[in-house]
């Protein structure tokens, strides 16, 4: 622990100027400095963190004092005194000294005071402390609010980033503020407490409101360390009387029903002696906000003259509202003026997703397709369903409704199964209306659409929605959509836009890849990337025009929301259970519910929903998921007779609007077939990051990584891949995710020398080896732009992360929090770990311990396991395949009969050059398939499977 310094009165006696009294006695006339405490440690401080001690000077003499100078070195600072300081005999002056560590190292310094003592001209005060890891942002580190209208208001907002993988709470505190009530956030005052999830934002809106004029500057500091201890943020605040006024300064709508209209006027005032140019009128956030202007703009206003804007709040949802009205003026003063807004949606809210069903084609008369639809309650008031009628052509149907009316809470859902089986050609269209009690929706239609014919292009669009998820805004995330041809005949896929109204936050990238011809078995990748620029949702719907004169459009639906952000979903999303033998014994899947987000969840219910009792669920009445764990529930198949079956998990969590819906569905039939299709990557360029351990014990490893270099590059080689690799530790303390070199690539002059010599990390790192908290790191550290790590990532490039260690992991956060971190930014990663695995291992060159840890890493990734005591050039010659090779084993996603297995690479039967492992259950070639083939598995699985 840093050691305290002693609080130490000093008191400097100086000899001075001496005078007779009456009674011939000698007086000592001098200032006598006074300084307490005699020295100052602050102990730890977190790197972009400030704290500040008092130290108080006194004037202990019978002359006046004056500090003439104050003078300390960097991190410290002394602010806010004015030299010189003058301190009558008696007197005494608290001084703010502040610390702001820039590394995280212990440093001291000296303060020194320069007086006008003759005997003390100067006194000297050591100084200590030292830097700390700090996971706490702000910014801007300063903000402007300045010259604000009495009565009127300034915003700002500030973006607070916790940085670590620990939620982070503390206290908002402001100093050297006059009036502290005059600064709000919300409807609330900006001082109080405030919380951060993991790796998480909050974003504050600052409201800065006086009702007298004068300076209100001073420091807003979030306090996370002991003390007045915190990150800072320089207010620069002042009040002066205004000449434009609105009036009322914060417009409060009050409760609002959603879909109404509630309208309220504000007032602009000009209080001065001359004419007043209004340049424009906004809003500052605030949905469901609209403003209807006075006129056209420029406005000329008169002295004392008045102009009434009104101000409508319509809410689409239950929401609260925050924001402002904005006014610019041709004041330099004056600039802009602002009022304040607030208000809450309320009510219910009715609503019915899809909003349409499109069916499409099929190509036999008498088939039947199964879609589902689902009727919600998203508002806070209760909803009752009243009618569900189907109106159209015959081919469609609704099956398994429930007796109405029904009443659906807020939150709560109604599944509806419609289902579709067309008898004469061309296309038809029906019609579902829904009446509930929602007065602003009492009647929803849902249009549906399919059709019949003799000739289909059969486009496959995988996904067929695309769900960016809550992305905060100003970041990015790009997802992938893949159209596949899975028919007989070639596709013509002509073109593709956006369907009106697009949204600018969704874009697609990459040339335009159209007219191109789709032969069977081909398929198109088209990539999109959401970036919004404010919390709001965005919806967009990307259409393919093929040549299909019937049917001849494709969909993708794409949303996100800059709005928030819960990582929470199931693994799998989907669950099917394919063809399934009647009475063959049941079967079951199980089903994870991922908490992949830093926030506690908690499930009220798993619900199944489904039509007939060949489903089974079981799953607990409720769940409490802490952030980065899972529960589990299993879902039972017992095909009892033939044909389609379909149901739903429905799960309910607490302050989440939308339950979380699993389809489940599966088939009955005598003679059940499975097709399992793979593709056979391409040649690609890599990404590369190995994380070694550099704890004392691994000498040896680090020896076998450089030995074997040729054995994991091999395949790289080969195939000529254009690869970048780089090289960082499980140590985490200091410069952690750091790369020790620069990155590697086949430009690297001596290629083998250098991974070598990178690779050869030390023994002298940290015991607590940290390795997924150092893989995290690297990645973000590339984001900030940090070198070297900068120049390894590159965009749309595949990714590979390579843990070795012979212990298991220690970083502070769970395991699937670093794997949903690493999913979340690259989409799909390969991983792979070398390790102790699961039991531990030991070799004649040494031990590893069990590695619980990185084996739950691997698994949630799909990773790859290799024990650290096994052979070092098969290891990383497997990982090399993995990252720079064609595959030779393919995973069966059920259990076959090894007899009925059919393979065929690019439609061609093969009759050789495999095996099958039903113990895995897989099929492995001899040697891998071509690049870019298509691979065909038929079997029979086996009962039960």
């Amino acid at each position: 622990m840093p050691h305290r310094g002693r609080v130490l009165f000093l008191s400097l006696i100086v000899a001075g100027a001496w005078a007779c009294d009456e009674s011939e006695q000698l007086v000592s006339v001098a200032p006598v400095p006074v300084v307490s405490p005699e020295r100052f440690d602050f102990g730890a401080v977190p790197l972009g963190a400030t704290k500040r001690l008092s130290l108080q000077i006194s004037n202990g003499g019978t002359a006046a004092l004056s500090i003439e100078d104050v003078m300390v070195d960097a991190p410290w600072f002394v602010d806010r005194l004015e030299l010189p300081l003058e301190l009558a005999p008696g007197a005494q002056q608290l001084v703010d000294v502040g610390f702001r560590p820039t590394v995280l190292d212990p440093v001291t310094a000296t303060l020194g005071l320069v007086t006008n003592a003759a005997e003390t001209p100067s006194l000297s005060l050591p100084l200590s402390g030292e830097g700390a890891d700090g996971v706490l942002a702000v910014s801007p580190e300063q903000l402007d609010l300045r010259n604000t209208p009495v009565g009127g208001a300034r915003f700002a907002e500030l973006l607070v980033e916790n940085r670590g993988l620990a939620d982070l709470s503390g206290e908002i505190r402001l100093e050297g503020v006059s009036f502290p009530g005059y600064f709000q956030r919300g409807s609330a005052t900006l001082e109080g407490s405030f919380s951060v999830g993991a790796r998480g934002q909050l974003p504050l809106d600052v409201a800065y409101q006086p009702l007298d004029p004068g300076d209100h500057s001073g420091v807003l500091r979030f306090e996370i360390c002991t003390g007045r201890c915190g990150v800072e943020v320089q207010l620069d605040a002042t009040a002066v009387a205004p000449t434009v006024r609105l009036e009322p300064p914060v417009l409060d709508f009050g409760d609002v029903g959603i879909g109404e209209r509630r309208v309220r006027t504000l007032t602009v005032r000009n209080e001065g002696t001359e004419a007043v140019q209004l340049l424009d009128l906004g809003l500052r956030g605030g949905t469901g906000v609209s403003l209807t202007p006075p006129g056209a703009f420029p406005l000329n206003l008169s002295a004392g003259g008045v102009l009434v804007i009104d101000v409508a709040f319509a809410p689409a949802e239950a929401l609260e509202l925050s924001g402002g009205v904005r006014v610019q003026l041709d004041d330099s003063s004056f600039p802009e003026v602002q009022a304040g807004l607030r208000g809450r949606g309320v009510g219910p809210l009715f609503v019915v997703q899809p909003e349409r069903i499109a069916f499409g084609v099929v190509t036999a008369a008498g088939d039947e397709s199964r879609r589902a639809m689902v009727a919600l309650n998203a508002g806070s008031a209760d909803v009752e369903v009243t009618e569900v009628r189907l109106d159209g052509n015959s081919a469609f149907s609704l099956q398994a409704l429930p007796g109405l009316p029904v009443t659906l809470r807020g939150g709560e859902t109604l599944p509806i199964d419609v289902r579709f089986r067309p008898s004469a050609l061309g296309v038809v269209t029906a019609t579902v209306t829904l009446r509930s009690t929602d007065p602003q929706r009492a009647e929803v239609r849902v249009p549906l659409e399919g059709g019949l014919a003799e000739r289909v292009c059969v486009i496959d669009v995988d996904p067929p929605t695309v769900n960016f998820g809550a992305v905060v805004p100003m970041f990015r995330r790009d997802r992938k959509v893949l159209l596949s041809n899975r028919g007989t005949e070639d596709c013509r896929l002509l073109g593709g836009s956006f369907r009106s109204p697009s949204d600018p936050a969704v874009t697609r990238l990459g040339p335009d890849p159209f007219p191109v011809t789709l032969t069977q078995g081909q398929s198109l990748e088209l990539d999109f990337r959401y970036l919004p620029t404010a919390e709001q949702e965005s919806k967009v719907i990307y259409t393919v025009r093929t040549d299909e004169p019937l049917y001849p459009f494709r969909n993708v639906a794409l949303v996100g929301t800059g709005a928030g952000y819960l990582d929470l979903f199931t693994r799998p999303r989907v669950v099917d259970f394919g063809e399934v033998r009647p009475n063959c014994p049941e079967v079951v899947q199980e089903v994870e519910l991922v908490n992949a987000g830093s926030s506690r969840v908690d499930v009220t219910g798993f619900t199944l929903t489904s039509s007939t009792p060949e489903f089974r669920l079981d799953a607990p009445a409720s769940a409490t998921l802490a952030p980065g764990t899972v529960q589990a529930f299993r879902v039972g198949y017992d095909a009892a007779d033939l044909g389609d079956d379909v149901a739903i998990v429905q799960i309910d969590v607490r302050d989440l609007a939308f339950p979380i819906v699993v389809p489940i569905q599966g088939t009955g039939r005598d003679n059940p077939v499975v097709v399992d299709t793979f593709e056979q990557q391409p040649r690609r360029d890599v990404d590369v990051l190995f994380v070694i351990d550099d704890s004392c014990s691994m000498g040896d490893e680090q020896l076998a990584i450089a030995r074997n270099f040729m054995s994991f590059i091999r395949q790289a080689n080969l195939r000529q891949v254009d690869f970048r690799l780089g090289v960082t530790t499980t140590t985490v303390l200091g410069t952690g995710g750091g790369l020790v070199g620069p990155p590697i690539s086949p430009n690297t002059a001596n290629l083998e020398g250098e991974f070598s010599r990178q690779t050869a990390v030390g023994t002298r790192g940290s015991g607590l080896e940290q390795g997924l908290e150092a893989t995290l790191a690297a990645v973000v550290r590339a984001e900030r732009g940090l070198l070297p790590n900068v120049n390894l990532f590159r965009a749309q490039t595949p990714k590979v992360f390579v843990v070795i260690s012979d212990e298991d992991d220690f970083s502070p956060a769970p395991e699937l929090t670093y794997a949903a971190q690493l999913r979340n930014r690259f989409g799909q990663i390969e991983t792979a770990v070398v390790s102790g695995q699961s039991t531990g291992c030991q070799s004649s060159d040494g031990s590893a311990t069990p590695s619980p840890r990185y084996e739950r890493f691997v698994q949630d990734l799909s990773g790859q396991s290799y024990s650290i005591c096994g052979d070092w050039a098969g290891n990383l010659a497997s990982i090399g395949q993995t990252a720079f090779g064609l595959a030779v084993s393919f995973d069966l996603s059920r259990t076959p009969v090894a007899s009925t297995v059919e393979v065929r690479i690019n439609g061609t039967r093969q009759s050789s050059g495999y095996t099958v492992d039903v113990s895995l259950p897989a099929v492995v070639f001899a040697s891998p398939p071509p690049e870019g083939a298509r691979i065909e598995v038929r079997y029979t699985p086996e009962c039960g499977s």
